[in-house]
C-alpha cells in the first residue's frame, strides 16, 4: 500500500468514525462530501480537519484550508497530504526543523 492509499484510509476512517460516511459504503477519492453518501456542513468539515491534524500529528496552513475546495474525499486527501499546506514547525528551537541554520 502506498502513502496516498494509507492517507485515503485515514481520511475515510475519520469520516466514518465521526458519522459522516456509512461504514458499509465503498468510498473512493471521488466520493462527494455532500449529497447522498455524506453531507458535511462547513462546521463538520472543520471538525474533520482538526481531527485529521490530531490523528496525523500535523498542522495545516489556514490559508490552504480557506483557499481549498472540498467537494470530494480526494480533495481532503490532497490538502492533508500536501506538505506545502502544512505549517512549518520548530524542532530543537530552530524554525523549519533540523535543516535550519
Amino acid at each position: 500500500m502506498n502513502g496516498n492509499q494509507d492517507l485515503l484510509q485515514v481520511v475515510l476512517d475519520v469520516l466514518r468514525s465521526e458519522g459522516h460516511l456509512p461504514a458499509d459504503l465503498p468510498a473512493t477519492p471521488e466520493t462527494p462530501l455532500s449529497g447522498e453518501e455524506a453531507d458535511l456542513t462547513s462546521l463538520d468539515l472543520l471538525r474533520v480537519l482538526v481531527t485529521l491534524e490530531e490523528v496525523l500529528d500535523i498542522e495545516l496552513d489556514d490559508a490552504a484550508i480557506m483557499n481549498a475546495h472540498f467537494a470530494t474525499v480526494g480533495d481532503l486527501v490532497e490538502v492533508v497530504g500536501r506538505p506545502a499546506h502544512r505549517v512549518a514547525t520548530s524542532v530543537g528551537g530552530q524554525p523549519g526543523g533540523d535543516d535550519a541554520p
